[in-house]
């Protein structure tokens, strides 16, 4: 259950430390909340956050692990194994996400854009469909493409859960505001970056 484990841990940590930051302070924020506008929208956010922690991330962790445990690993280094992994998830984040945002598929992921100015713990607040198919999917797949070993998948996911928590949902002026105009704007930002760029919609 290590997958789990990582994932669970780096996400309540994360977010965990931002809430306590955001119930103290405004400083570094985008959007100045009150302790208890802070308060309210965590316990808001907490039961789908629940929900897709323990009834997506982690059955799904454990179909992982049992899908690559007697796999033979890659030996392509960290490099190589991070600008594949980078390619593809930004490849599959910004088609999946663009299709969520197709008028026919909104309905499922517009729980996540219900705050303009998002917290850390909304780095996961989002119908279970549309967190699987736009989170988990395109960060995941690319270990079953290449088999990387552990330890750079324990490292992907302490990463990824960092940058998705802080830096796109924390709504902090200390980092790259580029989710934050997503959640703005709607029409720009679907990816990771490069695909954006090759498509027009980066802002």
């Amino acid at each position: 259950m290590w997958f789990f484990n990582y994932f669970a841990t780096s996400y309540t940590l994360t977010s965990g430390f931002a809430f306590i930051y955001d119930v103290c302070t405004n400083s570094y924020k985008h959007f100045a909340r009150s302790r208890k506008e802070v308060v309210d929208a965590s316990l808001k956010m907490l039961p789908v956050v629940s929900f897709n922690l323990f009834g997506v991330t982690l059955p799904y962790s454990l179909f992982v692990e049992y899908c690559i445990k007697d796999v033979e690993r890659n030996n392509y280094g960290i490099i190589v194994n991070s600008l594949i992994t980078y390619f593809i998830a930004d490849f599959l984040t910004y088609f999946m996400h663009r299709l969520f945002h197709n008028p026919k598929l909104y309905w499922i992921h517009k729980m996540h854009h219900e705050f303009v100015y998002p917290l850390a713990l909304g780095a996961i607040y989002a119908h279970p469909l549309d967190y699987f198919f736009v989170n988990l999917f395109p960060f995941t797949f690319p270990i079953f493409v290449m088999y990387p070993p552990d330890w750079f998948i324990k490292g992907v996911i302490v990463f990824v859960i960092f940058v998705t928590t802080i830096q796109s949902h924390g709504s902090y002026t200390l980092f790259d505001d580029s989710h934050l105009k997503h959640h703005k704007f709607y029409k720009v930002n679907y990816g990771l970056g490069l695909m954006d760029r090759i498509m027009g919609t980066s802002a």
